[in-house]
């Protein structure tokens, strides 16, 4: 079993804590993620489905990824 969505979304969980996307509010592209962390679009899209699970974005084909209000995160907790 790959654990490379694990890391995928324990980096996507550090960038966003640290506000790497709260100026846009987006997260990049599955293209764009999946060369930023050379990984493939299949395990962008399950470490993204996570976040979803969370609250902590909003998900919606052809406008991609948007973060959601998530206090407890930007108090660093998880």
């Amino acid at each position: 079993m790959s654990i490379k969505y694990l890391n995928l979304l324990n980096e996507l969980h550090t960038d966003i804590r640290m506000g790497v996307y709260r100026e846009t509010g987006r997260l990049p592209t599955e293209m764009q993620l999946a060369e930023m962390y050379g990984v493939s679009r299949q395990t962008v899209r399950r470490a993204l489905g996570i976040l979803v699970e969370e609250g902590l974005i909003e998900r919606r084909q052809g406008s991609g990824s948007r973060l959601l209000d998530a206090p407890a995160l930007w108090a660093g907790k998880r």
